[in-house]
């Protein structure tokens, strides 16, 4: 295992009033209702005066883009782009090709130039999401973009300058992977200078509600229905509930009651919220190792989602590419 660096400690100064005033003008500040969640704001408010990178580490789905958004919205790059992209979400192939962009006659079918998404990012804030699917060899050119703030489109024999602050995020476990030789050593230092831990959703109680009710608006709003309002009764099954998919798995609630409630009001049997086996009812009915309740679990979620990959990765709170792996690994 590689040592965990101790995030670097900013001091805060008489700037930090200021910006916060700047980043909520700009931009609305993000919805929440947690003690947690406001020390996390104010964390992101001192790490935004910073240029050095940040890793936010945390549950799939639990908002770490929100957060990385805010740090760029209270950065003085707030005026300049926020470019985001998925690690996990671009077939590799096409992943070297979108990240560092490449030069006309690169490879079949480049009838132009075309700068990457971390290019278009510059004198602003990149974020790479699930950092930990990033292939080796991609790992290298971005530990270069890193070192020497300098970027290598395909097929280009010289360098471009770039000014660009990088943010990662990832669930999983970085310095496990330098363990195992799937992640480099040596990119971790890179970007474990600045780290954010998310808490999940379940840990952050006090946020359930405002953003219940913040997704429900938007939901209705986007479907051009009446507003409406979630009950006492809702409320309190929603944050007993235990949001294995978090923020995503909200969402994802409040949508379905937008579209089945009439409404005024939003009841507790309206939310329809999955309820798992308690664990007594697990142990009855279970006796197989740690792997076979992996493999149990992934293919009874699948089946639930209709075989949709993508909405059993979400409610398993993995990616896409991490479950295909699995279903792969044992010939499903």
């Amino acid at each position: 295992m590689v040592a965990a660096i101790p995030p670097l400690t900013l001091v805060p100064g008489p700037k930090d009033q200021a910006l916060r005033k700047a980043a909520i003008q700009a931009k609305q500040e993000p919805v929440y209702g947690d003690s947690l969640t406001k020390e996390l704001l104010e964390e992101a408010q001192l790490l935004s005066r910073s240029p050095a990178t940040v890793l936010i580490l945390g549950e799939s789905g639990a908002g770490k883009e929100v957060f990385a958004n805010y740090i760029h919205s209270c950065s003085p790059r707030s005026e300049a782009p926020f470019v985001a992209i998925s690690a996990a979400a671009i077939p590799e192939n096409l992943l070297e090709a979108e990240l560092f962009g490449y030069e006309r006659g690169a490879f079949s079918g480049a009838d132009r130039a075309k700068p990457g998404r971390i290019e278009k990012a510059d004198g602003g804030t990149f974020l790479l999401d699930e950092i930990g699917e990033l292939p080796l060899a991609l790992q290298a050119k971005l530990l270069r973009v890193l070192q020497e703030r300098q970027i290598d489109r395909i097929g280009s024999l010289q360098s471009r300058p770039i000014d660009v602050r990088i943010i990662a995020t990832t669930h999983r476990d970085l310095s496990e992977m330098v363990a195992e030789g799937t992640f480099r050593a040596d990119l971790y230092y890179r970007l474990n200078v600045l780290r954010m831990n998310i808490p999940s959703l379940q840990e952050r109680k006090g946020d359930i509600a405002p953003l219940s009710q913040y997704f429900l608006n938007k939901a209705t709003q986007a479907m051009g229905l009446n507003n409406l309002v979630l009950s006492q009764c809702s409320i309190e099954k929603l944050e007993n509930h235990s949001w294995p998919g978090n923020v995503r798995e909200l969402i994802a609630v409040m949508e379905r009651a937008a579209a089945l409630v009439p409404g005024p009001k939003v009841t507790a049997a309206d939310l329809r919220i999955d309820s798992a086996p308690s664990s007594k009812e697990e142990e009855a009915t279970f006796n197989g190792t740690l792997a076979d309740m992996e493999k149990r679990l992934i293919v009874e979620t699948l089946k639930a989602a209709g075989g949709k990959r993508e909405e059993a990765a979400r409610k398993l709170g993995i990616t896409s590419r991490t479950l295909r792996n699995k279903l792969k690994a044992w010939g499903l």
